[in-house]
């Protein structure tokens, strides 16, 4: 199984706090049978430290080889970020070894040119998948908002805490990327060990136990950038 969101590195971002705690989250993990991770800090500004990302993957590395986890880099990449123009910034925070994106937008007001930082992005010959959907108010309160992203063909990453509730906002975006099958991924965005557990609910409920295609197989991921 595959996480493709999760906060597991080290003393970087509001995830994991120390080694400890990430070394806690992979045994969760492991627990549950997810054999890669995407290790996704946060990048909301040009400045990003990524000298102290690399030096913490370097940290929890040995240990997720221990458990037989494959860590890859990645970033939660927020669009506010490109204030300043620079899609070289947007490029270093793909994947590890990719050109996909997981990109994150404001949770509130979203800038007027959405529209176009997608565009500028996906010309770059970038493929976005579109973090926790389901978590923005402009999704929320407007429809036309979510089927756009859909129609400029982004994948999407929804959180497995959105299926704690049967009912609201965040259900409704859940019913319609499922409606139309653009619920590609299921991740945990944890950031710490007890965030497994909602993964793992979610798992049963949607998967009945099983692999289904929105806990991807490492293999089909990659097949984005091969």
């Amino acid at each position: 199984m595959l996480d493709l969101h999760c906060h597991i590195i080290p003393g970087v971002d509001d995830g994991a706090r120390d080694l400890d705690e990430a070394r806690a989250m992979l045994d969760c993990a492991n627990a549950l049978g997810v054999t890669h991770i995407v290790a996704t800090p946060h990048v909301k500004r040009a400045d990003a430290d990524f000298e102290a990302v690399a030096a913490g993957m370097e940290k929890i590395r040995p240990y997720a080889r221990e458990l037989g986890i494959t860590l890859l880099q990645g970033y939660e990449f927020n669009i506010r970020a490109l204030e300043q123009g620079d899609f070289g910034l947007a490029r270093r925070c793909c994947i590890e070894g990719s050109e996909v994106l997981l990109t994150e937008f404001p949770f509130d007001d979203w800038p007027a040119n959405w529209e176009d930082i997608v565009y500028a992005l996906q010309a770059q010959g970038l493929t976005l998948v579109i973090a926790h959907p389901e978590r923005y108010l402009p999704l929320q309160r407007r429809g036309d908002m979510l089927q756009r992203l859909i129609d400029m063909n982004c994948l999407f990453q929804v959180n497995a805490s959105a299926f704690k509730k049967r009912f609201g906002p965040k259900r409704e975006i859940l019913r319609r990327l499922r409606g139309v099958d653009k619920l590609h991924f299921i991740a945990s965005d944890a950031h710490s060990p007890e965030d497994y557990a909602l993964l793992e609910k979610a798992y049963y409920l949607v998967g009945k136990g099983k692999v289904t295609p929105q806990f991807l197989e490492w293999e089909r991921l990659e097949t984005l950038w091969r």
